[in-house]
């Protein structure tokens, strides 16, 4: 199995692709709604917004292939010609085109999926797939023209050009909107700690840098109120930014550090302590402390590696890439550990807040699901007899109460049937499960 799966954004289906197969389904019942095969392996599953297109990707052929939900004998076959391959593509906000990159970044294609435009307009040298981010309305592009530009184009008005903003950036990495499109999150690469925040009418609402010669950034997640940003670096602390007044005096609201954290978790989670003599140790925790400024950028098993707030936003949980077994969830609220996940080697290889509860989802690479609540924990085996299933990713339904857990030869789709937010219960979990065979 391919290991892509992607729930539509409405909830009702569920796209999984196997070598060269790609499989719409009822994410309910799982039932069977329509099927395609291609040419190629498939590389890429996207989503409309309105949830009544989807497309697959084959990158051998450098080739998007578009397909209705209700009209299986609809589809539009995408192309660069023979001489530039596709190598990514997804929906505009209001569902009406698809936008392609090719390889070597040289142009960002918009098709027009209605009308008979013949022409294609094209954005020329986006800098790279990562610095290419919708909002509800606005398509941001970090583009590469000699200097580094944030352009911005308003997708409901011909693809205008809204603002031209030249960034004072080295080489910029990543760029996030904020959950209120009006603000939006740029980062220099890990050998320069450098975050910078733009309004979409070009101000400059922050600069920060949090230290110097040392590696820097390496995750950044806005809460869903758009109030606080958390950025992960190198030196293993997340530092979260008032994004309500930008000023630098408030900056940053606290730092949150993993490693010194362990120190605290018995007595912060209300767990009480008691004194055993063991011979073996239950698990391993490595907790030496990192100078950033002796690590090397290649170095990738260093630093909070990945961020993520609940939908509330009031717990955020964060890996320590140097912890690969262990998963910290903080209270953000009081700036304190609220709980502190270990799993046995090799550790933690996926996570994922459910989209309406305070539920988080975990995978360890092994064949048991793990569900985490302020609560505490739960946790499910997957019932495959006939082989061993390591589940690498978690995926919840955008509905929430149902997660796919997808491993390297099957996926399983478990469900809760009762609120396991409220208590632990292992019989609230009803697991249901599809085998895909190639």
């Amino acid at each position: 199995m391919n290991g892509l799966v992607s729930w539509s954004p409405n909830g009702l289906y569920l796209l999984s692709a196997t070598a060269n197969r790609l499989i719409l389904r009822d994410s309910s019942s799982l039932k069977v709604i329509s099927n395609y095969v291609s040419s190629e392996s498939v590389d890429q599953l996207f989503w409309s917004p309105n949830s009544q297109l989807f497309g697959m990707n084959y990158n051998a052929g450098g080739v998007t292939r578009v397909f209705r939900v209700n009209d299986p004998d609809w589809n539009a076959k995408i192309s660069e010609g023979s001489f530039l391959k596709v190598i990514h593509s997804f929906f505009s906000p209001d569902s009406s085109s698809v936008l392609t990159l090719s390889e070597f970044n040289l142009r960002l294609s918009i098709w027009t999926l209605t009308g008979l435009n013949k022409s294609v307009p094209f954005i020329k040298f986006p800098k790279n797939l990562d610095l290419i981010s919708f909002s509800k309305q606005f398509l941001a592009v970090v583009e590469s023209k000699g200097q580094e530009i944030l352009s911005i184009y308003d997708s409901l008005e011909g693809w205008q050009i809204l603002r031209s903003i030249e960034l004072p950036s080295v080489n910029i990495v990543g760029l996030a909107w904020s959950p209120h499109d009006d603000v939006i999150a740029l980062w220099e690469s890990s050998l320069h700690y450098r975050i910078l925040v733009y309004s979409i009418d070009g101000r400059c609402l922050l600069d920060y840098s949090a230290y110097n010669l040392a590696l820097g950034i390496k995750s950044v997640s806005w809460d869903p109120s758009g109030k606080i940003l958390a950025i992960g670096s190198f030196d293993a602390k997340i530092r979260l930014i008032n994004a309500l007044s930008w000023s630098k005096n408030d900056v940053p609201l606290g730092d949150i550090d993993a490693e010194a954290a362990i120190e605290l978790s018995s007595k912060v989670c209300g767990i009480e302590t008691h004194m055993d003599v063991v011979s073996v140790r239950p698990a391993f925790l490595s907790t030496r402390k990192v100078n950033p400024s002796s690590v090397q950028a290649s170095n990738k098993s260093l630093g909070i590696g990945d961020i993520k707030f609940s939908s509330s936003g009031r717990y955020l949980a964060a890996k320590n890439d140097a912890c690969a077994s262990a998963l910290w969830v903080w209270d953000v609220q009081k700036l304190k550990l609220k709980g502190l996940i270990v799993l046995k080697r090799p550790g933690i290889t996926s996570f994922e807040w459910e989209p309406h509860k305070p539920r988080l989802s975990i995978a360890g690479h092994n064949q048991t699901h793990y569900v985490w609540t302020p609560m505490g924990m739960v946790n499910a085996r997957l019932p495959y007899e006939e082989s061993e299933i390591n589940i690498f990713t978690v995926k919840w339904n955008p509905l929430g109460k149902v997660v796919a857990c997808v491993g390297t030869e099957s996926m399983s789709k478990l469900s809760s049937e009762q609120d396991i937010s409220h208590g632990i219960r292992t019989t609230s979990l009803i697991i249901m499960f599809n085998r895909y065979k190639r």
